[in-house]
């Protein structure tokens, strides 16, 4: 009874019903940012839980992934569950080892970076993207989208 109950309580594809609109508005806020190389702003998606809000954007993040050719701007898609860190510093590390491209920007250790190395090379990273080549290191292309769960 129970799987039946929760059976219907889905739509085909993993999608919550009722969280549509939703799940279309993040969609949206995902288009234009990938599509303009990157956003200074951030979407907070809260509710209680279960709810769906990481299925949500989980779901629009599949969608953008499909749709990734026809955005002609590569990303990178990082999640990060912040139950799992050890504490918030080390939000900075796991965003380094999610996001390949900020390797090699003065961190010349096999070892991940430490909290105060990361937060470094992610303001190094992220200038760069800002300044369009201003930094000769981190000249990319790609438009990085950070899911941040559990906060």
């Amino acid at each position: 009874l129970l799987a039946r109950a929760a059976a219907a309580l889905r739509s085909g594809g993993g999608d919550f019903v009722g969280r549509e609109a939703e799940r279309e508005e993040i969609l949206e806020f995902l288009r234009r940012s990938v599509r303009s190389g990157g956003a200074k702003e951030v979407l907070y998606v809260s509710g209680m839980p279960g709810t769906g809000k990481t299925a949500s954007v989980l779901e629009a993040m599949r969608r953008l992934h499909d749709e990734r050719r026809s955005l002609k701007r590569p990303f990178i898609f990082a999640h990060i569950n912040a139950m799992c860190l050890s504490g918030p510093g080390a939000l900075f590390t796991e965003i380094c080892r999610k996001v390949p491209a900020t390797a090699g920007l003065g961190v010349d250790e096999p070892r991940a970076p430490s909290e105060s190395q990361a937060h470094s090379l992610l303001s190094h990273y992220f200038a760069g993207v800002a300044g369009r080549g201003r930094n000769a290191k981190s000249n990319h292309n790609e438009a990085v989208v950070l899911l941040v769960d559990e906060i």
